[in-house]
């Protein structure tokens, strides 16, 4: 369940990305010889839940990619967590850069003094790359049933 689709900046380049939601992955498409081609290059684990009886998937909800087409940044909803790859080659992605945000996994983060509830979801980066900013809403029937608090 493809959510999100982002191409690479450089009006040049044939590469794309797409965040698989329910398979946890990032899928890599380009031209070669002519021809399309796609390759899986990221695949999140599913992990396990005390109160769950199967393993909670990663659910990427959102892809984002850095202005200079260098950093693929994704939220990972279930799990709680946001992650940033090094793309410079978008053949074998770097995994450079990690926070926990919530989740069903991990501990939901304060802002003021105030419990963020939910996971990681939509995420916008300044021009400059310096800063990211992170909201937690994604689908109303989706929160009220993994995290009704919100």
């Amino acid at each position: 369940m493809p959510l999100e689709v982002q191409f690479h900046h450089d009006p040049n380049s044939s590469h794309g990305f797409v965040g698989a939601a329910l398979s946890s992955n990032i899928i890599h498409w380009f031209k070669k010889n002519g021809a399309w081609s796609r390759e899986k290059i990221i695949d999140v684990e599913n992990r396990k839940h005390p109160e769950w009886p199967i393993p909670v998937p990663g659910m990427i909800s959102v892809i984002l990619l850095s202005m200079d087409d260098k950093y693929l940044y994704f939220c990972n909803w279930l799990h709680g967590d946001i992650r940033q790859y090094d793309i410079a080659d978008p053949h074998a992605p770097r995994l450079t850069g990690q926070v926990g945000m919530g989740g069903l996994l991990g501990k939901a983060p304060f802002v003021k003094g105030r419990r963020i509830s939910g996971g990681p979801q939509i995420i916008q980066l300044s021009l400059d790359g310096r800063r990211l900013y992170v909201a937690t809403s994604l689908f109303s029937t989706w929160e009220n049933q993994f995290y009704p608090e919100i």
